[in-house]
């Protein structure tokens, strides 16, 4: 089944890049360009840098609504796709195509989410704003780093108490585990953005 997705994925790749190739045909002419001198004619007429430009982003400025919009579908159709794959690998208890169903639903739900995002983003923001974003969600992730550490030490703390209540070895291991895991999470919190900003 996955060999499947990867073959209609590129088939379905292929389709698009060929319907929204440029619709321009290229021959090949024995005429000398018109910015090649001729003989006995000297003069080179300077001719604009934008002039070739233009055509591209007029043809990228119509094609890209057209893209975004078969974009957009086809990704709808592989998400429904991976609804019925793991509708019918739950009802026939296939672990690995649940895997491939959860992983196509969640990678087209991201794609999505980039496809609507991103462009907008991009479109309305300026430099300073992303630098302002940039480093106000290294802040939140930070400070979520730290609110979950300390709720880890809650959490072992509570454990730890049910293992001398009930004397119970695998509390025990728990609370050691999230003493380690919060340790790990604020030290890499608090040094590996300093360490990546200096570099």
């Amino acid at each position: 089944m996955k060999k499947i997705l990867q073959n209609v994925v590129l088939s379905s790749l292929m389709v698009l890049v060929f319907m929204f190739s440029s619709q321009t045909h290229v021959f090949a002419s024995s005429d000398i360009p018109d910015f090649v001198p001729k003989q006995g004619d000297m003069k080179i007429e300077a001719k604009r840098i934008d002039s070739g430009t233009s055509f591209m982003s007029d043809t990228l400025n119509g094609l890209l609504p057209k893209v975004m919009d078969v974009g957009i579908k086809v990704i709808t159709i592989m998400f429904v796709a991976a609804v019925i794959v793991m509708a019918f690998a739950l009802l026939m208890k296939n672990g690995q195509w649940t895997k491939i169903g959860t992983g196509v639903m969640m990678g087209s739900f991201v794609a999505i989410i980039l496809l609507r995002v991103v462009p907008i983003f991009m479109l309305t923001s300026d430099k300073m704003n992303i630098t302002l974003f940039v480093n106000a969600t290294l802040n939140l992730l930070k400070h979520i780093s730290f609110v979950a550490a300390i709720g880890m030490v809650i959490i072992g703390l509570f454990i730890r108490f049910l293992h001398q209540l009930l004397n119970h070895p695998d509390y025990f291991r728990w609370s050691k585990r999230l003493y380690i895991g919060a340790i790990i999470l604020t030290i890499l919190s608090t040094f590996i953005p300093v360490l990546f900003t200096s570099v």
